[in-house]
């Protein structure tokens, strides 16, 4: 029972530490966006890029893929942008946020044609063949001890340590991005090499 109780005070210490990673990671990834806008704002495109791309990885948002696709086809990467408001439109926005990312998609065509070819689908992979055993080969599987009660397997706690510590992250994310009170701005600009207006806002 002791074993059981201790084995319980760690899985929530991970609990508690994953919903603070979280916490954390969600106010990185709003830094990360606020300074890709600023540079964004500032014609400074692959800087932008850079820090956008930074704070996706951190917490993959459809407004970063958004803005992402923005400082892309502005530095003249249509392939990137258009694959960046494809993944944006897959995140199902509201239809006038689809409606912006599909003109912005239209304008990278006719900046170049190829970015609107659509991604060939990955080879399958062929697996290696197993060696069969010959004559005489004997092939031993580790095995658990039947009598070992199954709070005792390995296995039990591991997959416990994870479900714990995937809903902790997920709770913390949550609470994460319905605190920061960021939303999409409906009020996108008219960028191109004529516009006044160059930052994105959400």
């Amino acid at each position: 029972m002791a074993c059981c109780l201790r084995k319980l005070g760690i899985l929530v210490a991970l609990l508690i530490a994953g919903a603070a990673h979280a916490q954390s990671a969600n106010s990185r990834a709003e830094e990360l966006l606020t300074r890709g806008q600023k540079l964004f704002a500032e014609g400074k495109y692959p800087d932008a890029i850079e820090q956008l791309r930074a704070g996706y990885v951190i917490s993959p948002q459809p407004r970063f893929l958004y803005a992402l696709g923005q400082a892309y086809r502005l530095n003249h990467q249509c392939k990137e942008a258009v694959r960046a408001y494809r993944d944006f439109l897959h995140a199902e926005p509201s239809k006038g946020q689809a409606v912006a990312a599909d003109q912005n998609i239209k304008r990278c065509g006719e900046e170049d044609p190829s970015s609107l070819a659509e991604p060939e689908p990955p080879k399958p992979v062929t697996p290696d063949p197993v060696p069969v055993p010959g004559p005489g080969t004997v092939t031993t599987t580790p095995v658990d001890h039947p009598h070992t009660p199954v709070y005792k397997k390995w296995w039990l706690w591991t997959t416990v340590a994870v479900v714990v510590v995937g809903a902790g992250v997920g709770v913390g994310l949550g609470l994460g991005l319905r605190n920061s009170g960021s939303k999409f701005d409906q009020t996108l600009p008219e960028v191109g090499p004529n516009a006044n207006a160059l930052s994105v806002r959400f």
